[in-house]
This record gives C-alpha cells, structure tokens and sequence, in this order.
C-alpha cells in the first residue's frame, strides 16, 4: 500500500494553496443540492451557520486563559518565525523543502478593498479580507501581491487620492466587523492600522503611531474600519471606524481628530464625500448600556468635517433599529445621495432593509424601500445583506439614477429604484441566479464595487467570489448578464483543508474553501468545483473522490473521463448519516485507506460507521442517508462535554486503527483509540492528551508504517501545541521545545506530519 500524503504546515501557518492567507469562514452560497432541506437560502439559516462558525474557531484558537485569541497574532506568528530562523540557521536539517504555488489561478476571494486608478483603467488594486493587497496593470488579466506576509492581511477599504498631483497616493485599511475571517464574541482578526502607498500601490508600509495596540482586546480606531475617503477639494482624510465614529486627518493619515461618535456609542459607522468636499456620515444603534452623543442616524458636514448636523429624512427608523448604513453619493450630481440600511431579520428570517434617496439642494427625502426587488419565487431574489454583512450600494458616474444595490445578490435601477422593478432578468444581474443557482462569473456576496474611469458603463465588484467585470453595466442581460471573471492569479482563496492524490507522480490538487466550494485542479491547471458552499474536509479514493461542505454535509463524486478530476456533475452521491447530530463547522470524517468501502464521520461526542460506502444509492431527495450507517454507541468521547474534533486511520502495523481527539471547554483534551476499527464496536482507550483545560485537538499525524506513533496537534494559544507517543496514545510527551514563544502566548499550530524515510524519520 502506498502511503498517502498531503500538504503540512506547522507553527502559525494554514494549509493553504493560493495565498498565505490565514483561515476563513462562510455560510453562503450553498448549493441546495448539498445541502437539501438545510439550504433555505434565508438571512436566519446564514445567521446560524455564522454563529456555529464563530463558535467552531473561537474554541479552536482561542488562549483558554483568557476565552480570546490574541490580537495582531499572525503578525505575532511571522516575527516568532523570523526569530526562530535565525536561531536555527546553522542547525537546518539535511533537507529542506522549497515551497511554490500550485494553484488554481482562476479562483479569488472575499473582497472588499478595490480601487481602478484615476488616470489609467488598465491599473487596478484590490485586496482580499485576509489575503492582502494586490494589483493589476492590465486590466485584470494578470496580478502581483504588493504586500508582504508581514503586513496587512485584513483589508476593508482602499481609496487613492484622486486629486491633480496626488494620484500615486492610496490608503488601505481593515478589520472586518461582521463577518469576520474567524469572529467570535471575542472578536480578533483586527485591522493592523492604516496602510499607505505613495509609488501607486506598488509597495505599502504602514503610517507610525497607527499600529495595533493591546493585543488582547479590541481598542484602537483601526481595528474595525468600513471606509477611508479622500476629499477632492481640501485632501483631508475621513475614516469610520465601528464603534468608534468618523475620524479626520489633515496630515496625511499621521494623526487624527474625532469628529462625530465616540467610543461604543455606535455599533456601525460610514462615510462618504462628494465632488464638492460634502460629506455624509451614519452612525448607527450603541453598544448596550451606552448613551450616544449623536443621536444615530445620516450627518451632514459641508466644512470639512469641522460641523455636522443631522438630517431629517423622513421614515428613517428610531434609535433601538439602527443597524449598518451604507451611503453613496451619485457622482454626477453632488446633490444627490442614497442610504441603504439593515435594521433586523423578520421572525421569519427575512432581512428588514431600507433604502432612501436624498435631495441635499431641496433637502428632501424619499423612502423607496418598498421599490426594493422581490422575486418570491427565488429565495435569494430580494436584497439580502446576511444582516449587514454584505451590503453594496453604486451610482452611475454619469446618471443619477441608475442604481446598483449589492446584497447575496446584485441588482439595478435604472430610475432609483422609484418604481418596483417589473423585470426580474434585467434588474436581477449578478450573485445567486434565478433558475442558474450561481450567476456566472459573479460569485455570491457583493463587498466591493469601482467604477472605470474614461467609460460610465465600466464597473468592477468584488465578492465572495474575487473579481468581476463589465464593460457595459447598461447592456440587456437576457436570460444570464455577460460578466468576465478578473481572477487571473488573484489568489486569495482561502483554504480550511487540502488533499493530495496518493500515488508518487499524480499531480491532482483539491481543497476546500471559503465560500468557493472545493475546487479541484491539476498543478498549475485551471479548476472546477467539486462541491458547493464552505468546502471543508476532502478526500482522493482509488475509484471515487470525497468531499464535504460546512456543518458536515459529505458527498461522492466520480472522476470525470476526461480531465480525470473529482467532478460534482458526474455520480453525485450525498453520503452523511442522516440523523446525526452535533457536527462541527468543519467536520472531519475519513476514509479507511486500507479498504475504501468503511468511511468514518465525527458527530458531537459520536463517531458513525459505514461499512458499504461505496454502495450508496442515488438519493434524490438531496438530504442525509441511512444507508448502512451505524452509530457507534460505544466509541464515543468520554461526555457530552466533549466533541470529536479530528480523526486519522493507520495504514498498517496494524491497519485499520481509528485515532480521535476529543475537545472540551471545560476539561482537559483527549486522545481516543479504537483498533479493528472496520469491525470493532467497543474497546475504545482513552488518554489524556495535555493537563491544559481548553485545549483543541486540531490534527492527528500517525506514522504509516509504525500505527503506535503519533503527533497531536492542539490549536490553542497559550497552551503547549504538539504531543509526541510512541505506545499509541498511552502516554505522551511535550515536544514543541523552542516552538512555542512565551511572549505571545503563540503560535498556533494548525497540523503536523510523520514521514518514514530511507535515511531516517522526517516530522
């Protein structure tokens, strides 16, 4: 039998193909056929997957010391890593690894930064949530990272300084608030301050006095920013900052002044200017227990940014109804602007969203919220902002009236959206589609939007899904718009897991992503998705490939005849135990590598078998089967205050052992054995792994040719990560030694790897 092997990381850094990005999550864009009655398509069903997502990497990072994960902590993880290199750089082993990237080139990420150069349509710069700044100066047919691992991997916002003179400027901020790459309660994938570029984006360094503050709370200005604006006529920045307010700088980001809100009096913050130096600001409800100085709502400022004074519109909601506000001001008309607005979810699970357009000449006001889309016969036909996660709002630069709105999904006006839209296909354009699931060429999720300069009808957005373009935003669109996928090298795809296949030679790649499903490729080959949604756990077999989805959906596809590669379109099969309960965000299940029919699936506290995997009939009704799966009552964690967090099967001396590793908040993590596993229904062992209350069994790596040595991998910060044991789990030892760093209570180590050689063990 020949080893399988995949890729393996340690200390800090996540498996990840495209980029050097850190973990990310979703809930969206889940194909119905993956996830059958689960798949609603509603606000309430997204909102309780981003919460067992919350709750899956909180548990999995967090410092069970202080219930949160260090802030700044990737910054943390590099300086420990440089440190540590030159420690050891006269004690390298005989072999070293050189790292590349295998792809694939044609799949993004979420963004929200995104920016086409003022003088030069073919520059443009956009930038992923953890996946840094990059730039095109061709129009998007190619792309270079012009940040470092070392610096900003968050960002929310770019904006270059538009004026005469000052064009080679651009500012970069970040800190996504809601929706957050692993958010919890304890929030802590923070902004890390202002970034600027003065050579046209192609190097950023970040402004002094702007950096990160304590790394265990949130508590500066930049760790939570939504927008950074330039005003045309003065060059005096404005920054919003959530749940600090709108900020000013007049030296060019080296010092700033607050000017409406303040510290917890508004949840949510936004900001714009006009071509005259006007600007608009919300500020949204407060923090429980704070009293607002500005009572929330849509400011006006046309000093700027000296005073500011609050507008009247009429339907505007009250205090206690304010959520996130997003503003635009139509660039052909400084006069005229547009709000739109979350203020809650219906007990149905529908998205309450207001839309108001403002005459600032008349100072007058139209709610329109009732002329907002409503195709009912699609769940996702209707402006849908995941509540306030994705919310984007454009103005054409030449027509006042021609409204883009950018949910789940995107629509357009062409009067504002004063009359209800009668045709669904050409108001409905992008996102989820109608009959379709997906629009091509324009993922789900709308962050980000530019408009082209030198042609009104050019637009850009960025999305879950990376990068799209048209030419002609105005153009029909029939039964499917004509969007042109920009991600050529864009890579900043966001891994949770990868899979190799396992014969020396195969060079097939698959991994599952953020909200971009599993895509599947040859080394240096376009891709395709093998699954839908969140991808997470996956898998090469000899006759069929594995996939899963979040909240622990599995599915078996086969290989197509062509490209050989895991296709979803050919013998899909929807694989998990139907009433299992308890899975993880991203749930681990495994195949037996030394008979594929027996696969193993984590649920809670529980492990399931199959013993006929392979045999499982079609099951149209796209949900969980029941097909020969069978509870294992008595290979189980030690309680219910446990869940199975990661499993591995040996591949020989002797095969067929089942590893899994039992996490608890509250107890210290074990270690879980159970031999025979293919036929075994008890004499599970059970070893405490680490004294360490709280710790997160992330990995298990078992020796393929020795089944009783192992590595544990624990997750946490502030924990000892990486347990060696040689009697099969019966006792273990701290090997980590110098790569744990006292100072940051880091890194995290994510995964570990046992590699039997001629000249001797590789870990």
């Amino acid at each position: 039998m020949k080893h399988r092997t995949m890729l393996f990381a340690l200390a800090g850094a996540v498996l990840a193909l495209a980029a050097f990005a850190l973990i990310e999550t979703s809930d969206r864009a889940i194909d119905p056929r993956l996830e059958g009655v689960r798949s609603s398509g509603s606000p309430k069903a997204h909102a309780e997957s981003k919460a067992a997502r919350a709750e899956y990497f909180h548990k999995m990072l967090r410092d069970p010391q202080t219930d949160a994960v260090p802030k700044d902590a990737r910054r943390a993880d590099l300086a420990f890593y440089d440190e540590l290199t030159r420690e050891n750089a006269l004690a390298k082993p005989a072999l070293d690894y050189n790292w590349s990237e295998v792809g694939p080139t044609d799949v993004g990420g979420r963004t929200r930064g995104l920016d086409v150069d003022v003088r030069n349509a073919n520059v443009v710069i956009a930038a992923g949530v953890s996946g840094g700044i990059w730039k095109s100066t061709n129009k998007g047919s190619t792309w270079s990272m012009k940040t470092g691992t070392d610096q900003i991997p968050s960002v929310t916002f770019i904006a270059q300084d538009k004026r005469s003179g000052h064009e080679d400027t651009w500012y970069a901020v970040g800190g996504e608030y809601w929706g957050n790459s692993a958010r919890s309660s304890s929030a802590y994938y923070y902004g890390a301050g202002l970034y600027k570029s003065t050579d046209n984006g192609e190097s950023w360094t970040i402004v002094p006095g702007t950096e990160a503050g304590d790394q265990f709370s949130w508590d500066t200005k930049f760790d939570y920013v939504s927008r950074i604006v330039v005003s045309p006529t003065t060059g005096s920045l404005f920054m919003a900052s959530h749940a600090f307010g709108v900020f000013k700088s007049t030296d060019g980001g080296s010092s700033w002044d607050l000017v409406l809100g303040g510290t917890n009096e508004h949840r949510y913050a936004d900001v714009a200017v006009n071509s005259d130096g006007d600007l608009l600001a919300a500020v949204c409800d407060p923090f429980s227990g704070y009293t607002p100085a500005n009572t929330p709502g849509i400011y006006r400022s046309t000093d700027d940014g000296a005073n500011w004074n609050s507008l009247g519109i009429t339907g505007y909601p009250s205090q206690g109804q304010i959520s996130r506000n997003v503003i635009a001001f139509a660039p052909s008309n400084p006069d005229i602007a547009y709000v739109l607005m979350y203020t809650g979810m219906t007990s149905g699970g529908k998205d309450v969203v207001k839309f108001f357009k403002l005459d600032l000449g008349a100072m007058t006001s139209n709610d329109r919220s009732a002329n907002l889309p409503d195709f009912m016969d699609s769940p996702q036909g209707y402006i849908a902002t995941q509540g306030g996660y994705n919310m984007t709002l454009a103005v054409k630069p030449d027509d006042e009236n021609f409204v883009l709105i950018g949910g789940t999904s995107l629509f357009r006006s062409t009067d504002g959206f004063a009359t209800y839209p009668s045709n669904q296909s050409e108001t409905w354009i992008g996102g989820y589609h109608p009959s379709q699931f997906f629009y091509p060429n324009l993922h789900p999720d709308v962050h980000s939007f530019a408009f082209e300069p030198g042609n009104p009808d050019g637009v850009w957005f960025g999305h879950d899904g990376g990068l799209s373009y048209t030419d002609d935003i105005t153009q029909a669109a029939g039964a499917v718009f004509p969007w042109q996928n920009k991600n050529n090298g864009y890579n900043v795809t966001q891994f949770y897991r990868v899979a190799l296949y396992y014969e020396a030679g195969d060079n097939r790649v698959m991994g599952g992503t953020q909200d971009n499903g599993t895509p599947t490729f040859t080394v240096g080959g376009d891709s395709h998705d093998a699954s839908s949604g969140d991808g997470a756990y996956c898998y090469f077999g000899y006759n069929y490939a594995y996939t899963s989805t979040q909240n622990g959906s599995v599915q078996r596809v086969d290989y197509h005849p062509t490209t050989n590669l895991p296709d979803r379109s050919e013998g899909y099969r929807l694989l998990h135990p139907l009433y299992a309960t308890g899975q993880l965000f991203i749930n681990p299940f495994r195949l037996d590598p030394n008979d594929e029919r027996v696969m193993y699936y984590a649920a809670g506290d529980t492990i399931y078998r199959n013993q006929e995997i392979t045999s499982t009939p079609e099951n149209p009704n796209f949900v969980g089967i029941v097909h020969q799966w069978e509870d294992l009552e008595n290979v189980t964690a030690p309680s219910t205050d446990y869940v199975i967090s990661a499993m591995e099967v040996s591949q020989g001396t002797p095969d067929h052992r089942l590893y899994f590793g039992a996490s608890s908040s509250d107890y210290a993590p074990v270690l879980c054995r159970l031999d025979n596993a293919d036929e075994a229904t008890s004499g599970l062992v059970t070893t405490t792994v680490s004294a360490e209350t709280g710790g997160w069994v992330q990995d298990i790596a078992v020796n393929p040719e020795n089944a009783d040595e192992i590595l544990v991998v624990i997750s946490n910060y502030g924990v000892p990560s990486l347990f060696h044991s040689t009697d099969g789990g019966g006792t273990f030892t701290d090997v980590e030694g110098s790569l744990y760093d006292a100072a940051s209570r880091g890194p995290s180590f994510r995964c570990a790897e046992i590699l039997p050689r001629s000249d001797g063990t590789l870990y």
